[in-house]
């Protein structure tokens, strides 16, 4: 009889074993596809560094650092790695803010006018009143192009400098009648933390925000005093990763410049999935929900709070956000259906996290067949032409020195042709100066709606500012040359008929 029993007892274990080694062999298998894939888009995308999580239901399924968080490839990227998370920050900004509406500090209808003394906003002359609703869900109508009304400023009244430059903003339509992304719409948020609580939004978040999710590794801004392991920053130039940094933006830290790392971000995609009466996990899950009040942004995509919102046939399927600034970029995505959740965080502006992040998801979801669809990196588009005219502009501004050297000669030895309508030349020369003038803003309106070169070159490939740089001297250099060489011609006209009179 106890025989028996113990031949049952052997094989229950045996059996537990088995089916344990079989569950760890299948994890493997999953780790060792999306390591692979990661590999494959940091070769693609040439981001130095990357870390990726992945969450399904309450259990970290993947958590991982690729390449280097520095320049010289001595620091390897961990879970403890820092990075900037972009625009992903809005969502923690967002909790702030709801949060704040919860304990009756607030309400989401209050006029952004009370918290921002003077504050007023002009659509068709007339004066608007935004809410904090509005500013949450990108329907204030305040334009796209204000992010080029956000200064390189380290004080810190930054953030009120950013939210009172604003007085008088004239909307692109009346608010709450249209979706339109405008990262300033959460600095002002950001501000409103600060009136509304009575602390700097840094202390507010570090309080209320990042404590309360466990988040220890969590910063909002660089100035907030960590000492951590932070990753440089990159960005492209020359077909390049080159580390590059960016100069400060505090009055834009809501929006873009909230600090995490591995480790808290499994932290953040956990919470994102949980479903409970905690006030925190309300507060998130509030968050999620849609503004359908506008059209939607893409079909069924809409604007929560701090996130993206698809819906199909009426149910959530998933939430994301995008995040980037001219060092870092990031990609978050919840799926419902999957009850799982990924995030990437990289050191280099680039579109390839989202598909990242796309691809783990599906891995771990269990679709054996992995959408592998080409990324349109537009910074590394824009880097291989600036290098490709670069080199042609470089050639023809050789070429035009050469023709000047040999011009001079010729005028030193007097033997330079006369030439006639100079005046008609020494126009068209004027003419093409205007012109090659005027480009440079035709390709900031046409390929970068309209954002000012001074911001273009910070978040632009390094490659777009020696072009520039070139471009003006072959421009100058060219004119210079051509109006010079009218007007000796002019006088050697003169000479010459006075000489036959």
């Amino acid at each position: 009889m106890m025989r028996n029993v113990w031949l049952v007892l052997c094989l229950c274990i045996l059996s537990v074993q088995t089916l344990n080694g079989g569950q760890a062999s299948a994890q493997t298998l999953v780790d060792k596809r999306i390591d692979v894939l990661i590999e494959k888009q940091m070769k693609e995308s040439r981001i130095p560094g990357i870390s990726v999580i992945a969450v399904k239901g309450n259990e970290v399924v993947y958590k991982k650092g690729f390449g280097y968080a520095d320049e010289e490839h001595n620091r390897p990227v961990t879970s403890s790695t820092l990075f900037e998370m972009g625009s992903t920050s809005k969502a923690f900004t967002a909790l702030g803010v709801l949060r704040l509406a919860r304990l009756g500090t607030i309400s989401l209808n209050d006029p952004v006018s009370r918290y921002v003394s003077g504050f007023y906003a002009v659509y068709k002359g007339k004066r608007e009143d935004i809410t904090i609703s509005q500013l949450l869900h990108h329907t204030s109508g305040i334009p796209f192009l204000s992010i080029a009304d956000i200064k390189a400023d380290s004080r810190k009244d930054a953030l009120e400098q950013t939210a009172k430059g604003l007085q008088g903003v004239k909307l692109s339509h009346k608010p709450g009648t249209a979706f339109e992304y405008a990262t300033i719409n959460y600095d002002v948020l950001g501000y409103i933390i600060e009136q509304a609580s009575g602390q700097p939004y840094e202390r507010y978040m570090a309080e209320h925000v990042f404590k309360q999710l466990d988040m220890s590794n969590t910063y909002a801004g660089r100035t907030a005093g960590h000492a951590g392991d932070v990753s440089a920053g990159f960005k492209i130039g020359f077909v390049k990763a080159r580390a590059y940094k960016a100069p400060e933006y505090r009055g834009n830290t809501p929006a873009g410049y909230i600090f995490t790392n591995g480790e808290d971000l499994s932290k953040w995609l956990q919470f994102q999935l949980k479903h409970s009466d905690a006030d925190i996990d309300r507060l998130i899950e509030q968050s999620h929900l849609p503004d359908k009040s506008v059209k939607a942004v893409e079909p069924g995509v809409y604007y929560g709070a701090g996130w993206s919102v698809f819906e199909k046939k009426g149910r959530v399927k998933e939430v994301f956000h995008a995040g980037s600034n001219p060092n870092f970029s990031s990609f978050i995505i919840v799926s419902s259906d999957d009850n799982a959740a990924v995030g990437v965080l990289a050191n280099m502006n680039s579109a390839y996290p989202e598909k990242i992040a796309r691809s783990v998801l599906q891995t771990i979801s269990g679709q054996n067949q992995i959408e592998d669809d080409a990324v349109t990196d537009p910074f590394q588009f824009i880097d291989k032409a600036a290098a490709s005219m670069l080199g042609l502009f470089s050639i023809l501004f050789i070429v035009l020195l050469c023709r000047i050297y040999i011009w001079l000669r010729r005028a030193k030895a007097k033997s330079l042709p006369v030439q006639q309508r100079t005046r008609i030349k020494v126009l068209l020369w004027g003419l093409l100066l205007a012109v090659g003038m005027l480009v440079p803003k035709l390709i900031s309106v046409f390929a970068f709606n309209g954002l000012p070169w001074s911001m273009i070159f910070i978040w632009g490939p390094v490659s777009l500012l020696y072009l520039a740089a070139v471009y003006y001297m072959l421009l100058f250099a060219s004119c210079i040359y051509g109006l010079t060489a009218c007007l000796f011609n002019q006088r050697a006209a003169r000479r010459s008929e006075t000489h036959e009179m």
